[in-house]
């Protein structure tokens, strides 16, 4: 007699089997591909083309992995309107395939980076302002913000924050780029943070 236990452990088995039996079925990405020296409106147009002379479904699926790392590189370099449309082409892709997990990663990506459009569009002042003077404290809090929480960036937002001028924002980037070693510097700093998301909801 099966048990429920048993019932579910075959599938289970069957699914793993699966993965591992069918190599690319599910692809790792890198965290953040180099970007260097890409040109992203040359590297749309080159995966736009492979996509068409794509001849099956495993063919789109690679090339909607590649879309996926394009837009990821293009984001790091900054370039979020070629993150848009680079995401967009993967998600386009993903869905072609039949891969659920680049269509996925495609529109999570393609979101994301359609966020950050809108984000950066507020700030871009300001990180330009910081190209010419690196000292001013409301530039690099505002542009702080942005790369720390919506770039994810924390390091640089740290570095920037701790030069800003808001106290709150700079005293607990501060702290945190001091690195407490001990358990209550490091619940002081957590805490100075979830107190800080708290009043920006």
């Amino acid at each position: 007699m099966f048990t429920l236990q048993n019932q579910l452990l075959v599938p289970t088995l069957f699914a793993v089997l699966w993965i591992l039996a069918n190599p690319g079925g599910i692809r790792d990405l890198k965290a953040f591909p180099s970007e260097e020296n890409i040109d992203f409106t040359e590297k749309y147009r080159q995966l736009l083309q492979e996509s068409k002379s794509a001849t099956s479904k495993e063919d789109l699926r690679d090339i909607a992995f590649d879309a996926i790392e394009a837009s990821q590189a293009a984001i790091k370099a900054g370039d979020y309107a070629a993150a848009v449309k680079i995401a967009t082409l993967a998600v386009k892709l993903g869905n072609s395939s039949g891969n659920n997990h680049a269509y996925a990663l495609a529109n999570n990506l393609r979101q994301r980076s359609v966020m950050l459009v809108r984000e950066y569009r507020d700030v871009e002042k300001f990180y330009k302002n910081l190209q010419t003077n690196p000292d001013d404290a409301n530039a690099a809090f505002l542009y702080g913000k942005f790369v720390a929480f919506k770039l994810n960036d924390w390091k640089e937002g740290l570095e920037l924050l701790a030069r800003g001028d808001d106290e709150a924002y700079r005293t607990l980037a501060e702290k945190e780029l001091v690195n407490p070693k001990e358990n209550d510097g490091l619940l002081e700093v957590a805490d100075g943070w979830y107190q800080l998301a708290s009043k920006e909801k």
